[in-house]
């Protein structure tokens, strides 16, 4: 599995993902410009949705530019001059201009949405650089959401975090208030110390 993924759409814009502790770090480059985001995976669900499209517009209006450049060059042959050229020249421009336009406007995205809402936090380019790189990095990012849940292994203090990132997203939600979350809050982690006490006082030796 592998922890870090690099992606290329189009001419200029480069993406890097890489997982960092409890964390997606993405850094955003493009010409002359820049940008870094960091999404917690606690938040990410594991089930993900795909977008898929082309642009076939601009691939169209690439193949008539191209096209209409042919009777300038056949002009160009026959009349022994190069000012026909011109003429295919812009053709030429403007079939590449929509050709990157192409490029550029077609996605096959896979995006991860958040686990609570639903909504979409990021996206990352379905099969990009290569398929197998790709299939790593996703398979390191679902395992890394899905060991984030709770489950029974999970040690006291692992079960708080999970539990007060619980309670903030209600906070933020509107659901609790900041005095109420933190007072369910409290009265988890003193459940959580009774039943710490509880271990120690029924297994001889015991200390956590």
């Amino acid at each position: 599995m592998s922890t870090r993924l690099e992606q290329r759409h189009g001419l200029f814009a480069r993406r890097s993902y890489a997982i960092v502790d409890n964390e997606v770090v993405i850094e955003n480059r493009r010409l002359g410009s820049g940008d870094t985001a960091r999404y917690p995976i606690f938040d990410l669900s594991d089930t993900t949705d795909r977008y898929f499209t082309r642009a076939w517009r601009y691939l169209a209006g690439a193949l008539a530019l191209a096209a209409f450049s042919i009777p300038f060059v056949i002009d160009a042959v026959q009349l022994r001059t190069g000012f026909p050229l011109a003429g295919a020249a812009l053709c030429w421009i403007g079939a590449a201009l929509c050709a990157l336009g192409y490029v550029s406007k077609s996605y096959d995205q896979i995006v991860f949405n958040h686990w609570q809402t639903g909504k979409g936090v990021f996206v990352v380019w379905n099969n990009k650089p290569n398929r197998a790189e790709f299939e790593r990095f996703m398979e390191a990012l679902v395992g890394k959401i899905r060991s984030l849940r709770v489950n029974p292994r999970a040690t006291p203090a692992q079960r708080m975090e999970i539990y007060g990132r619980h309670l903030s997203f209600l906070v933020q939600e509107g659901v609790l208030t900041g005095d109420e979350a933190r007072g369910f809050y409290a009265r988890k982690e003193q459940a959580l110390e009774r039943d710490k006490a509880n271990v120690i006082a029924l297994v001889p030796g015991a200390t956590s």
